[in-house]
Formats: C-alpha cells, structure tokens, sequence
C-alpha cells in the first residue's frame, strides 16, 4: 500500500525528533564535562583556550598554624566545595559556592562583587605540616570542577606576605629574621676593634706632633 502524505510527514518528523534528541543529548553530556577535571579524570575533549583552573590563597606564604583565605569559581551554583591540603592529603573543609552573583566580604575587610559558582574560605595550615611547597585544592562535589592555589609553608619567624591575614599559633609576621644572641656578640666584637684602632690613630698622631713640636 503507498504511503500517504500525511504518512510521509509523520516519518519525516520522527527522523527530526530523533536527530534533534540525540544531539540535545550529546550537549547535555559535553555541558555536564568539567572544565578543569581533576588530574587523571578521563576527558575526550578539553575547551580551548584553555581555562586557567587556579584558585587563590591570600597570603600564600605562611607557617603551620596559621590561616589563608582560600577563593575559586567556575563551581557549579549552590554546589558543595571540599578544600583539601596535599601533597599528604589533609581534608580542611567543605563549603558551599554562591547560587547567584553577590557581594562577599573578605577577612582582609575588604568587600567583592563575586559570581555564581565562587567560594571563599578561610582555611587553618595544621600545625603537622611539612616545610615546604604545598597545594590546596577545591573540587566540586557536583560539577567534578577542580582547582589548585600553590602555597609555602615556612618556619615561624620569617616574612609570610600579608599579616592581616595571619594569627593562630604562628603568630604574624616579624618582617625578618630574629636578632639573636650571636649577632649582638659579632656587633660588640666589630665595636670594639673599631675602637682600638681609633685609640692607635689618635696615639699615632700624639706623637708625629710633639716629633715635630721637638725639632
């Protein structure tokens, strides 16, 4: 029996329909790939230019025991963000990232318009951490987004960076070395053989005077 018009146009819809869902499919899946995917994570096709995939820690030099405010965006609205401390893998916390663009104060007491998908913490260094280059990392528990702020961590007493962000056990920053027990032996020692030799000159020069007062 031929087919009808009325049933060449109902074939030739389906065909559309068909078309047009598996390709609202494929963008589905492609919007649902993160764009900064945690290292290892299996990836067929990665954005161009490529996205930055960094977050920030203020300050980003700073002694166990003390704190930096950690920030990235690119989350997933409302999402929960776990930030982690490595290389031996510390949870610090989880927090969740704005569901819309607002105004966030800062601990430096500064305020920032951020957008949909930012978070902010601030995160204590623990007390066990190894000297040394760090990272903390922020992953989307939803999005599988995954961004990484490289940090130094330093002994106590030496120059961290910003100390209005400091505190903890660490304490804040001396802007410089300590002045120890040796240095002030080294100084009096430079002091007083700067002395002698002015007492040598000023006897030196006695004499060449009365040498000449004689002839």
């Amino acid at each position: 029996m031929p087919a009808t018009p009325s049933r060449w146009v109902r074939l030739l819809a389906a065909v559309v329909l068909a078309v047009f869902g598996v390709g609202l499919l494929q963008t589905g899946v492609a919007l649902a790939k993160p764009k900064c995917p945690k290292p290892g994570a299996a990836q067929e096709a990665s954005p161009y230019p490529p996205k930055p995939c960094k977050a920030a820690a203020t300050p980003d030099r700073m002694s166990p025991g003390q704190k930096t405010f950690v920030e990235g965006s690119g989350f997933a609205p409302g999402e929960l963000v776990r930030f982690e401390l490595h290389s031996k893998t510390v949870v610090l916390g989880t927090w969740r990232a704005t569901s819309k663009a607002q105004q966030v104060r800062t601990p430096s007491g500064t305020t920032k318009q951020v957008p949909a998908g930012w978070v902010g913490h601030q995160v204590t260094i623990p007390l066990t951490t190894l000297l040394g280059e760090h990272q903390i990392t922020l992953e989307g528990l939803k999005s599988g987004e995954y961004l990484t702020a490289d940090i130094t961590v330093l002994p106590p007493g030496l120059p961290h960076g910003d100390p209005g962000l400091g505190g903890g056990s660490g304490g804040g920053s001396t802007g410089g070395l300590p002045f120890t027990g040796t240095q002030l032996f080294t100084t009096a020692v430079a002091g007083a053989a700067a002395l002698a030799v002015g007492l040598m000159l000023l006897v030196a020069a006695r004499r060449r005077r009365r040498a000449v007062a004689l002839r």
